[in-house]
């Protein structure tokens, strides 16, 4: 074990595991933003400091990485708290829609069964690249609920490859 790896490990200030720095070069002031490449989203307040983290569940092949807005789009709500999917089997709580060329596009919390109120996948895969959206983020009922109140204006979204 290297002296780093000591010093770390018997440090009186613990790092904590569940929390990451938000990526280089995502801009400045107010923002949402995304890493495809940890599955991870930040929700950063105008003074730079971050409000709330936590994994994702996206699908890349959707839309591509860029910047984007929260809001209203095709005439359709910025927010919907108890959203359903096309088939009318799942509910999506706490629906932010993303401004893109797509309109039925946001976060949400991961989406539960009509039927039994049971979530289609555990919270431990929200992070990682097992499963995939049919084009939204996925979150934790819990980062839904903080992005829901996070953009209750129009946000920046910014989403690094």
């Amino acid at each position: 074990m290297t002296t780093a790896t000591w010093r770390k490990l018997e440090a009186t200030r613990k790092v904590r595991c569940d929390r990451r720095p938000v990526p280089a070069y995502s801009g400045s002031g107010k923002r949402i933003v995304v890493s495809r490449t940890q599955n991870y989203v930040w929700l950063v307040r105008s003074d730079g400091t971050v409000r709330w983290q936590g994994g994702i569940i996206d699908n890349p092949s959707v839309w591509s990485s860029g910047t984007y807005r929260t809001g209203s789009v095709c005439g359709r709500p910025a927010h919907v708290r108890y959203n359903s999917d096309y088939s009318g089997t799942l509910r999506l709580d706490h629906f932010t829609r993303l401004r893109t060329n797509l309109c039925g596009v946001g976060f949400h919390r991961i989406p539960v069964r009509k039927s039994n109120g049971a979530q289609i996948h555990a919270d431990w895969l929200l992070g990682t690249n097992l499963q995939a959206s049919h084009g939204c983020m996925r979150v934790s009922a819990r980062t839904a609920s903080e992005i829901w109140d996070f953009t209750q204006s129009a946000v920046t979204v910014v989403v690094k490859p």
